[in-house]
């Protein structure tokens, strides 16, 4: 799926959305939460200490997107306490 999508994601926006001359883009990131199974836990992780987690493990994503069309250029997918994963 990676391959794929940077195989198509590109900018979409006219040029009547530059800014400048330039393309916007934007940072952003969220922390959306997914079933509680073992699975999702080793893989992602939860809030809280080692000792003590708390709540359902959470994926942390951080996308690249263009201002003008809302277009998702780039992401990086990783669990709540690891690294991103490009």
């Amino acid at each position: 799926m990676r391959d794929l999508f940077r195989s198509v994601a590109r900018s979409l926006g006219a040029d009547s959305g530059l800014f400048r001359g330039l393309r916007v883009p934007a940072l952003d990131g969220m922390l959306p939460a997914v079933p509680d199974s073992a699975g999702d836990n080793d893989a992602f992780g939860k809030s809280g200490s080692q000792r003590s987690p708390m709540g359902c493990p959470q994926v942390r994503v951080v996308a690249v997107a263009e201002c003008s069309s809302h277009a998702v250029l780039d992401t990086a997918i990783g669990g709540f306490s690891n690294a991103l994963a490009r």
